[in-house]
């Protein structure tokens, strides 16, 4: 009964502690959480792509430091793998950014930190929902994360949207009209 309790527990504490990590994360890195955001708003195929790349990227030489017998590899593997999930937290921070965005729009109420605390929550119910959070949403988010991540670190904002010019419609004045 006391292994029911501290999984319990520890699943609670990783619950509370999410929101706050990913808060902590945009008020200390808010340029490269930025970034990550309107990468994330503009371009999501294009970051998922990058995400894809950069794991396998990744995943080679993780894969080959395990498969060698050599003392050590397993730890600098497991180092790397660390690393890699530490520094895409700044691409879970702009999902949540996206998010609360979006939370905004459909909420004015809601204040910048409010309607984030707000994302972060939802974004981690939704990872921990059965089955489905665990295969689709927790793989596509990391995905997403480190490919935002690479976008938010290299700081490579999207193109500016180009607007169609006005069709002479509407750039009458109304009192040509």
């Amino acid at each position: 009964m006391a292994d029911v309790y501290i999984v319990f527990g520890t699943l609670l504490a990783v619950g509370i502690a999410f929101p706050g990590l990913l808060s902590a994360w945009r008020l200390l890195f808010p340029t490269a959480t930025q970034v990550a955001q309107e990468r994330i708003a503009r371009t999501p195929g294009a970051v998922f792509a990058t995400g894809l790349g950069l794991t396998i990227l990744f995943a080679i030489p993780v894969f080959l430091l395990i498969a060698v017998s050599v003392p050590l590899t397993s730890i600098t593997a497991a180092a790397l793998v660390f690393l890699i999930l530490a520094v895409s937290v700044t691409g879970a921070a702009g999902i949540t950014g996206h998010m609360a965005a979006r939370l905004r729009e459909a909420n004015e109420n809601l204040g910048p930190m409010k309607s984030y605390i707000g994302a972060a929550v939802a974004f981690e119910l939704a990872a921990a929902f059965p089955f489905v959070g665990w295969f689709i949403v927790i793989p596509a988010a990391l995905l997403l994360s480190i490919g935002a991540t690479f976008f938010g670190v290299v700081r490579w904002r999207p193109r500016a949207l180009v607007q169609a010019a006005p069709s002479p419609a509407e750039s009458a004045s109304p009192a040509q009209a």
